[in-house]
């Protein structure tokens, strides 16, 4: 799918609307938080953002990641470890 085909069938899914629109080169892991689950954090090998979906606000964080453990820390969500999604692309 083209980034406009994919816009358009996200803004066909009741109840979701696009908040933010950005790329992210060298895509590695991604993760959302429990403790505040509007926060995605996004790990690349460029560097680490986190997004808050309710907003579309996007910062650069410092966040500290196991790739065996599946796992980061950041101070963006203190004393909480946040779960990573599997890295799907095979290098």
């Amino acid at each position: 799918m083209t980034s406009m085909e994919v816009k358009k069938a996200l803004g066909e899914i009741k109840d979701w609307k696009i908040i933010a629109d950005f790329a992210v080169g060298g895509l590695e892991w991604i993760g959302f938080s429990h403790k505040k689950p509007e926060l995605l954090f996004v790990i690349s090998s460029q560097k680490n953002t986190v997004m808050n979906c309710k907003t579309g606000r996007i910062i650069e964080c410092d966040l500290e990641y196991d790739e065996e453990e599946m796992i980061a820390y950041t101070d963006q969500v203190e004393d909480e470890v946040i779960p990573l999604a599997v890295n799907m692309v095979e290098n």
